[in-house]
Formats: C-alpha cells, sequence, structure tokens
C-alpha cells in the first residue's frame, strides 16, 4: 500500500501526494477526484522509474494518512504549504539516498526532453514578469524557475545555500549550478538538522502566511516541482495543452 498525504485548499481542491514516491501526485476539484487519478499516476511513475533502476513491488493499493486543511492554500493554481507529520520525520539512509538519486533522474529526464531543442523551440510560448500568471510559458523560462525554484528550496532552513556570485545567464549552466550546490546543503542538513523544523514566513500572490519546513518536506517538494514541470513541458512539446492546471489532472 502506498501512503498518501491529502492537501486541501479552497474550494476543496486537492493535491493527492504519494509520500512512499517522492514526485508522483495528482490534483482534483475534491479529495475524491485527486484520488481516484492517483492510481495511473502511479502506475506511469513507476513505469519511469523502470527505465533506470528495478522498481520494489508492493501491494497496489492507496491509503491516506494525513490530511491538511488549509482554505487560504489555492492548489488549484499551484500554491501548496502542507507540512504533513511525515515530513517532520528523519529519513533513513538509504530513503535520503534514494532521493537524491531521484533528483538526479528527473533531472536527466529533463534535460532530454530539452538539450535538442533549437532557440526557436525554447522560446516558443508565453512571457512576462511573473511565470505564475502565464498560462503556457516558454520551455526556457520554465527551466529558469526550475532552478530558481530548487535554490528557493535549499534556503528554507539553511541561511543560505552557495552558488556563483554571478547568476549564469545560460538556463543550462544556471541549473547545472544550482544543482552542485543542492547535494552538499541536503547531506549537511542530514547529518545534522534531518528532523529540524523552521517556521518561515512566506510572500506570494495569495497572500502572507507562515510555512513549516524540514529535510524531507524540501526533499519532497524539489522532486515534485521537477517532476511537475516535466509533465508541463512534455504536455507542451507533444502539442497538447501548455495549460499548466492541467497538469497532474490526468
Amino acid at each position: 500500500m502506498y501512503s498518501v498525504g491529502l492537501e486541501i485548499g479552497e474550494g476543496g481542491w486537492t493535491y493527492a501526494w504519494v509520500l512512499d514516491l517522492p514526485g508522483c501526485f495528482s490534483r482534483g476539484g475534491s479529495p475524491g477526484e485527486a484520488l481516484e487519478l492517483l492510481p495511473p499516476r502511479i502506475e506511469r511513475h513507476l513505469g519511469w522509474l523502470s527505465g533506470f533502476e528495478p522498481v520494489p513491488r508492493t501491494e497496489r493499493g492507496i491509503a491516506v494518512l494525513e490530511e491538511v486543511r488549509d482554505p487560504r492554500c489555492p492548489v488549484r493554481r499551484g500554491d501548496t504549504r502542507a507540512l504533513f507529520a511525515w515530513d517532520g520525520l528523519a529519513p533513513a539512509d538509504e530513503e535520503f539516498e534514494r532521493d537524491l538519486r531521484w533528483m538526479a533522474r528527473h533531472r536527466q529526464t529533463l534535460l532530454s526532453l530539452v538539450e535538442g531543442l533549437p532557440p526557436a523551440g525554447l522560446d516558443a510560448g508565453e512571457d512576462g514578469p511573473d511565470i505564475h500568471d502565464l498560462r503556457a510559458p516558454s520551455v526556457r523560462r520554465v527551466l529558469r524557475h526550475i532552478a530558481g525554484a530548487e535554490y528557493w528550496y535549499l534556503t528554507r532552513i539553511p541561511a543560505q545555500a552557495p552558488l556563483p556570485a554571478e547568476e549564469p545567464d545560460d538556463v543550462f549552466a544556471l541549473l547545472s549550478a544550482v544543482r552542485s550546490a543542492a547535494e552538499p546543503v541536503l547531506r549537511e542538513l542530514f547529518a545534522t538538522d534531518a528532523t529540524k523544523v523552521v517556521e518561515v514566513p512566506e510572500t506570494t500572490w495569495s497572500g502572507t502566511f507562515t510555512e513549516g519546513w524540514t529535510l524531507r518536506k524540501i526533499l519532497r517538494r524539489a522532486l515534485w516541482h521537477e517532476a511537475f514541470h516535466i509533465e508541463e513541458i512534455r504536455r507542451h512539446l507533444e502539442g497538447r495543452s501548455g495549460d499548466r492546471a492541467a497538469v497532474g489532472t490526468n
């Protein structure tokens, strides 16, 4: 059985997080809808993973471990801020190494989609000051957003993650620089403060609030975020809807 955490926001919109498979998720207009979408998404996630490593066999069922309800959290648009009790547990050594390995697998998948694109292919799409306001941003914009978000995750608990003094202009160099910074920061946190909870004041388009962060949550969110945008880019390249509102819903 796979353990699931439900994050329920305004109007019942729900993220279903597969806690045993970080990076695997669904979204729906209600908890029931998100859960109904989850089994085929688990199978797709396991199919993707099997291309890299043996997939552990387990009973193909889901069990809701926890629900977090926050009417201020508009998960339909994409904001997510839940801190599950699961996030407060220290990852075992093998789980931590698995998450780092899966981060590398996601990056490999991402680069296989985009490295051969010509500049016109990278830049086709909408542009604007805030990527969250764009229905179908360009691939280059999404890649820069992935790098920026990963760096942001690294700074939730450590005072500062090390990056070059100047941000690289080339988006692929930026992705590489942030990822090179990520592993030592995460390893240090795992060695010293694996269960530390830090309350961080946050301000987004949806308001100002305080969000709790742990190492396990950083790993969960980093894996989810890259998987989310891999799905968005794949939809865009396949000529399907580039609308990010569709990601995670089928």
